[in-house]
């Protein structure tokens, strides 16, 4: 029985090895980093709960590797119906792969945040922005081939925003500012 055991630790060991050893390309990789935008909403009616974003610009850093004796052929990179393909002459192996999208708003759908910059929210209050994960989500594909195959890796991530409520109109400028009523009264 202990034999048993100590073979079946061994083979496990000199399957994984290879993968582990840095420098050996056992595997395709792909890794996708996005830079999260920031956006200035105006103050919003109270009880309103669903908030329509702007377009959203992302910028990304890909990096990716095909395994020994495969090359890159293409990289592509889609969020909603927004996409970019870069083909085999834009891609060095060495860098990451810089990558701007813009996805127009009527691509993305509402967001629901509750009582984040409404009427109560957006003079003074603390709650002046908040980070909203996973608004959209990125995918990319990384294509390698060899001599007599083609392998596909795909990587997905979050995007998420960060949002920051515009002062009311009042608050950004005291002219605006209704009367104030009980400095009038006798």
């Amino acid at each position: 029985m202990k034999m048993a055991l100590r073979f079946r630790t061994l083979v496990a060991t000199a399957l994984l090895a290879p993968a582990l050893i840095p420098g050996n390309s056992a595997a395709d990789e792909l890794t996708v980093t996005a830079t999260m935008p920031e956006v200035t909403v105006s103050t919003r009616v109270p009880g309103r709960n669903f908030m329509h974003l702007p377009k959203l610009e992302f910028d990304f850093a890909v990096d990716a590797r095909c395994r020994d004796s495969f090359t890159p052929e293409s990289i592509s990179l889609s969020i909603a119906d927004t996409r970019v393909s870069i083909s085999a002459d834009g891609i060095d192996a060495d860098t990451a792969l810089k990558i701007s999208l813009t996805v127009p708003a009527a691509q993305i759908g509402p967001v629901a945040i509750e009582n984040f910059c409404t009427g109560e929210t957006g003079g003074g209050s603390s709650n002046r922005s908040i980070k909203v994960y996973s608004v959209l989500s990125a995918q990319a594909a990384l294509l390698c081939t060899g001599e007599d195959s083609s392998e596909i890796t795909y990587a997905s991530t979050p995007l998420d925003v960060m949002l920051y409520c515009e002062p009311a109109p009042e608050a950004r400028n005291p002219l605006l500012r209704p009367p104030d009523t009980a400095a009038e009264t006798p």
